[in-house]
């Protein structure tokens, strides 16, 4: 435990306790009475036990996860690195997680959850020992798969700056550093977008063998060549195409644009209807007047 933050702060925290996980020992810290500790105990638990199952283990080491409902605890414990637009962050070189509270970040308690898996997974990755050579959107997209936060908000993201032409490149997906702010959503959806791929090309279990390969101290480009049988190049290549046509008419589904996107379709159906309704009146006069003719022939 970093001994000199925790005395620091222990006082102001509701919740301060120490759990055994697979991962070492984590000292969980909770500032806002509305969280129950219990479930992120479980959660926290839960995700170690099914990372570990499905990932392998990796190195044991103490670590901190703090949860705060104030901006100014959230700049103090990160020491002010973490975007203002952030809700969660890991700094594995310290081993330490920093989350937003709902209450802070006004997420309904599902997402705040998701937050938690998401960032324990960024702890696990980060104690790869070729962590460094993984690129930001494998990171993320790999957390976003386990968290499964990847949700018709992002696809529409996709889909709306493919119609812009503003998707973000390979290049500004390897670091996210020259991401400007108000495009991280964007930055988040693609690299969802991308991990997805990956496994529509290779298969469901292409994220565990490259876990695997880097497990055993290969680079990330090396492991996706032995998994995949291709440089990193044309996989990217191949990721963004599926991507690109995955997704572009994902943009018809926005709330804004459906009641557009549904218009022809309603006025089609409208003149369809119309028409229908004008031959059955036609068709109704018709027949009364050859019913009409019939009753005249009737009194002749």
């Amino acid at each position: 435990m970093h001994s000199s933050l925790y005395i620091l702060l222990s006082s102001s925290f509701i919740f301060s306790n120490t759990i055994d996980t697979d991962w070492g020992k984590c000292n969980l810290h909770i500032k806002d009475p509305y969280v129950n500790s219990q479930v992120i105990i479980s959660i926290i638990s839960n995700t170690i036990s099914k990372m570990n199952d499905e990932y392998g283990n990796i190195k044991k080491n103490e670590f901190d996860i703090y949860i705060v409902n104030t901006l100014e605890d959230y700049n103090k414990i990160s020491k002010g690195i973490a975007p203002i637009w952030s809700v969660g962050i890991t700094k594995s070189a310290f081993n330490q997680i920093i989350i937003k509270s709902p209450s802070l970040s006004k997420m309904n308690k599902s997402k705040f959850y998701k937050v938690i898996m998401h960032e324990l997974n960024h702890l696990y990755v980060n104690r790869l020992d070729k962590n460094h050579t993984i690129p930001k959107w494998f990171k993320e997209g790999f957390a976003g798969l386990i968290a499964n936060q990847f949700s018709l908000k992002h696809k529409i993201q996709i889909s709306k700056n493919f119609w812009s032409n503003s998707l973000l490149s390979i290049e500004e997906l390897r670091s996210f550093k020259s991401v400007k702010a108000s495009n991280h959503i964007l930055a988040y959806s693609q690299s969802y977008a991308l991990v997805y791929g990956l496994q529509y090309f290779y298969g469901n279990k292409v994220i565990n063998k490259i876990i695997n390969r880097l497990s055993i101290g290969e680079t990330f480009n090396q492991s996706i060549y032995k998994v995949t049988g291709n440089k990193t190049d044309i996989v990217m290549n191949q990721l963004f195409e599926f991507k690109k046509s995955s997704y572009r008419w994902m943009v018809l589904l926005d709330s804004k644009n459906i009641i557009f996107s549904i218009l022809p379709l309603i006025l089609i159906f409208g003149f369809i209807f119309k028409k229908y309704n004008n031959w059955k009146t036609i068709k109704k006069w018709e027949e009364e007047e050859i019913m009409e003719l019939d009753a005249i022939k009737n009194e002749d």
